[in-house]
């Protein structure tokens, strides 16, 4: 409802990534009504009430199954905060306080066994550099059928995010505990 109505809300956009530093990509759900068929970081809106540390391990047990969080986290990071706005072509609008997190685990991806919800159609373990490297040739196809990510918003948000990533083997004083 806030989207239609265009109402300010507040979310989590989390950059899950494994020991040896690959990023967690997931393609949304064709049924989904907002950026379906589409890749990203893993997204989740607030409910009410709750605080974004809540909504981190919430949105992980709940759209990668609990093991994720329970057997694999390391560390939970919030590297920064943004407003994201975005009006989509069905004239719904997104306006957001997004809190950016990194969701920093100790294995490697081949040892890591997820449970995607329904909203994951697919999902890869895909090498920092690459990612940047798909969203660098995915501008290329912008608002076409055949583009990779959901907007040039969102290219340049995850783009925005991977160059500002500490470090695999950094702790980081602005952890939130597990």
């Amino acid at each position: 409802m806030a989207h239609v109505l265009g109402l300010p809300h507040a979310g989590v956009y989390m950059v899950v990534r494994d020991s040896i530093g690959q990023l967690l990509l997931l393609q949304r759900a064709s049924q989904l009504k907002t950026c379906a068929n589409t890749w990203g970081f893993l997204g989740e809106h607030l409910l009410a009430g709750e605080d974004e540390a809540t909504a981190v391990k919430r949105a992980l047990d709940e759209e990668m199954g609990p093991s994720l969080r329970h057997d694999h986290l390391h560390q939970l990071v919030n590297l920064s905060n943004v407003w994201y706005a975005q009006v989509y072509e069905d004239g719904r609008k997104e306006r957001q306080a997004t809190y950016i997190w990194l969701v920093q685990l100790q294995d490697e991806s081949h040892d890591i066994h997820l449970r995607p919800d329904d909203e994951v159609a697919r999902y890869k373990w895909v090498p920092q550099r690459d990612v940047l490297k798909m969203i660098e040739d995915d501008a290329h196809h912008a608002n076409s059928p055949s583009a990779l990510f959901c907007s040039n918003d969102i290219r340049n948000l995850m783009s925005w995010i991977i160059t500002r990533l500490p470090d695999v083997h950094s702790n980081t004083a602005t952890s939130s505990p597990i």
